[in-house]
């Protein structure tokens, strides 16, 4: 168990450097914009042509869910290190 503990705050720690860096502000801003993208496509979109619609909707989901993976990532290592604390204090 204390071992997933510290593979899961290991692998926040290198989400939260991945946001913070050069690379990972890059990839989080190329999301963003994929996004703005579809949005203002969906703008102007033929309503009746459902595979446009749909493909349109999955790229801005996508570009979302980007950066809420890191997060989730960054939540869990969270999570899992302050219960990795509790257990040894409790030793």
């Amino acid at each position: 168990m204390n071992e997933e503990l510290i593979e899961a705050a290991e692998l926040g720690e290198k989400a939260r450097e991945f946001i913070e860096s050069d690379l990972g502000k890059a990839m989080i801003d190329l999301a963003a914009r994929e996004v703005g993208i579809a949005q203002d496509k969906l703008l102007t979109v033929d309503a009746a042509d459902q595979k446009a619609v749909r493909d349109l909707q999955n790229q801005a989901w996508l570009g979302n869910k980007f950066k809420e993976w890191l997060e989730e990532i960054i939540d869990r290592a969270d999570g899992a290190l302050a219960i990795f604390k509790q257990q040894q204090e409790i030793q």
